[in-house]
């Protein structure tokens, strides 16, 4: 099953600012978030909370939220000590969305 995959605004200029100091570097992130839509549960991910993950390629960390058939890329960061500062938050706004996209579905099903 092929996933789609959705880039949250602040996931997609995390992407750019890489993009413009290492073209090769985001190329490979790029490459891995592609393969997701394949496998939402590479080798390197990690589970952060319920349907929150990470996963890392070199010293960069990705955090998505997956569902049953999307992923929602939220942050691309380098990993040092803030990396995981406001993660309570980014928990709490990914499982907002989540919630949100259920009940979109959820109400989209019943009019059928």
């Amino acid at each position: 099953m092929k996933h789609k995959i959705y880039f949250h605004p602040k996931a997609e200029s995390e992407l750019a600012l890489i993009a413009h100091g290492n073209k090769k570097l985001a190329k490979q992130i790029i490459d891995n978030i592609s393969n997701l839509e394949q496998d939402p549960f590479p080798s390197r991910f990690k589970k952060i909370a319920e349907r929150i993950y990470r996963f890392r390629h070199r010293d960069t960390r990705i955090i998505y939220a997956y569902l049953e058939d999307r992923i929602i890329i939220y942050k691309i960061a380098k990993r040092d000590k803030n990396t995981y500062k406001d993660l309570s938050t980014i928990v709490k706004r990914l499982k907002r969305m989540v919630e949100e996209i259920e009940e979109l579905q959820s109400s989209d099903k019943s009019k059928l």
